[in-house]
């Protein structure tokens, strides 16, 4: 009998030590801890209700998968050599204080894409933008005006150099002595020539 009560109360113990195990333990990351993109987030100044922010959150629900799965596939025509040369050629990049549209250039030049690498890629892209666009309308349509007017402006960019259509060249007048003005007046005969009637005899 103290046998069996003996292995009760080991038995109790090691359970109780198991969960306290696994407490100290980093919890595991997945899908739910990676930050959410952009395409779905407001400025901090835009504040927005409780009711928006349940309808933001069902966005994200509704499209955040296919979003990523457009990611992976862009991802994918990458072989391992080319993502070891494009992760080194971005934090390069990043070091030298390169952001955006300069650093995908920089990491571009350095990864060289066969051609249908780079159309497969292309696509899924494409397909990414198309999408994003689509999340943003529907982020869009939940703002109230005033919500929408707080938003940062785009930026207008003028045309290109040399083609200023507002600028018009200014009319050039005619060439001197060759005025449209009024005419000189005419002269009259001159002295002794005058065609009026003559003087009788």
């Amino acid at each position: 009998m103290r046998r069996i009560v003996a292995f009760i109360v080991a038995a109790t113990m090691a359970l109780a030590v198991v969960p306290a195990a696994n407490a100290g333990a980093p919890p595991q990351k997945g899908e739910k801890d990676k930050p959410v993109p952009g395409v779905f987030r407001l400025p901090k100044h835009v504040e927005i209700t409780a009711e928006q922010q349940v309808k933001i959150d069902a966005l994200v629900e509704k499209y955040l998968p296919k979003l990523r799965e457009l990611e992976e596939k862009a991802d994918a025509v990458f072989t391992s050599e080319q993502k070891k040369a494009r992760d080194a050629a971005r934090q390069a990049a990043h070091a030298e204080g390169l952001r955006g549209k300069e650093a995908n250039e920089r990491v571009d030049a350095v990864v060289k894409l066969s051609d249908e690498q780079a159309a497969k890629r292309a696509e899924a892209q494409q397909a990414k933008k198309k999408l994003e666009e689509e999340i943003r309308a529907e982020v869009m349509s939940l703002l109230t005006p005033e919500q929408k007017d707080a938003l940062p402006k785009p930026e207008k960019k003028g045309p290109p150099p040399g083609k200023h259509d507002d600028l018009k060249p200014e009319k050039k007048g005619p060439p001197p002595g060759k005025h449209d003005g009024p005419k000189p007046e005419k002269k009259g005969p001159p002295p002794g020539k005058h065609g009026g009637p003559k003087d009788k005899d």
